[in-house]
């Protein structure tokens, strides 16, 4: 008798197949015959004798997919061969839980209900209206963009913590956006992961299986992130206008903050320059996977594209010149914030220093990636 891995698990969406490696955490597509072969051998159902279907078993026993029970506790933990370690983006971990599974279930029922789509939009559009009405009343000053003990005297260490927490809060619900929205049109409860990104921690949703859907159902599940924080940017502003007017100075310090956190958020994680929502967005529209390695790997080797050359060589060559501005920005506003505390100046340089090697080292780590591109 044959069984199947327990490192691999069994995923149908949208008519399209998966085989899951949980250890992994790898996706691999596959057709309707092996998916049903599979189901049945897991579900340790009578298999047909045909010469296909035994064509198909001898593979998935000679890849350790299928095998005998022994064979199968044996080899149920499968350790990828290499480890490739990037300091910029350093793995954590990922989980899912089925206890999710019957939440997301019922706030998809809700929040997809269409008076709730309806309110949605409303929201969206009179957040942009409210934001552009911010810009103008709201104060903006270069001590926010400090960590100095003035900046953080001026604003008051219990309003500093309110604004930490409303921004956490914010982003959040960003993340459980993502999670929402991939939930509602996959019917797949995602593993949700952590990770150092340039050694600031973040949540992602891996959303690897939104290949199954169509154009506008991807952007829908790309963009949900960034639609919750320009809704949530509504009562942000209402908030800030209403303070404002009826001087209520300590609350409107801190909407006053978030305000502009959120929004310096939510233009951060439209950037099409690094791996955020506005780069996996561009990325889907041009159905192209690697899309970062692959526009600098065709500027550097003057591969011509059958289609979008010309868009693929003018990112290949903005992503270079942003990577650069925005790692010189990262130097400067390292020193800037250092400066107040009369640190000595070897220190800063060695803190600087670290910076540029972490600056080469992903450039390095990136290199490598480019030479394995394949077109």
């Amino acid at each position: 008798m044959i069984y199947l891995n327990k490192n691999i698990e069994l995923i149908e969406t949208n008519e399209h197949y998966y085989i899951y490696y949980k250890y992994e955490k790898k996706y691999v597509e596959i057709d309707v015959l092996s998916f049903d072969i599979l189901t049945q051998v897991s579900e340790c159902n009578q298999i047909e004798d045909t010469t296909e279907i035994n064509e198909r078993i001898t593979f998935f026993k000679n890849n350790n997919i299928l095998g005998t029970e022994e064979q199968m506790n044996d080899n149920k933990k499968i350790k990828s061969k290499k480890f490739n370690f990037d300091i910029a983006n350093i793995e954590l971990g990922k989980f899912k839980t089925k206890k999710l599974n019957n939440f997301l279930v019922k706030i998809s029922n809700v929040v997809y209900k269409n008076y709730a789509q309806k309110l949605f939009k409303i929201l969206f559009i009179l957040s942009i209206i409210l934001s552009f009405i911010c810009l103008y009343y709201a104060d903006f000053s270069t001590d926010m963009l400090s960590l100095s003990n003035d900046s953080r005297e001026k604003l008051g260490i219990v309003n500093y913590i309110m604004v930490y927490l409303i921004t956490m809060a914010i982003l959040t619900f960003h993340e459980f956006s993502h999670v929402v929205s991939y939930f509602h049109h996959t019917k797949i409860t995602p593993f949700v992961g952590f990770k150092l990104y340039f050694l600031n921690p973040i949540v992602y949703t891996d959303v690897t299986l939104i290949k199954s859907l169509d154009k506008k159902n991807k952007f829908n599940v790309l963009f949900a992130g960034i639609y919750t924080q320009i809704i949530f940017n509504f009562f942000i502003c209402a908030i800030l206008l209403l303070s404002k007017n009826l001087g209520l100075h300590a609350l409107y310090e801190i909407m006053n903050y978030v305000f502009y956190i959120n929004l310096i958020v939510i233009i951060f994680n439209s950037n099409i320059f690094y791996k955020y929502d506005g780069y996996w967005i561009l990325s889907s529209h041009l159905n192209t996977e690697n899309l970062y390695e692959k526009s600098i790997s065709s500027l550097l080797n003057n591969y011509k594209f059958k289609k979008y050359n010309i868009l693929f060589k003018l990112y290949g060559l903005s992503l270079i010149i942003f990577r650069i501005i925005f790692w010189s920005f990262i130097l400067y506003l390292i020193y800037y914030n250092m400066k107040p505390y009369d640190i000595p100046v070897n220190y800063i340089y060695f803190i600087i220093s670290l910076c540029c090697m972490m600056f080469f080292l992903n450039t390095f780590n990136l290199m490598r990636k480019i030479k394995k591109i394949k077109y």
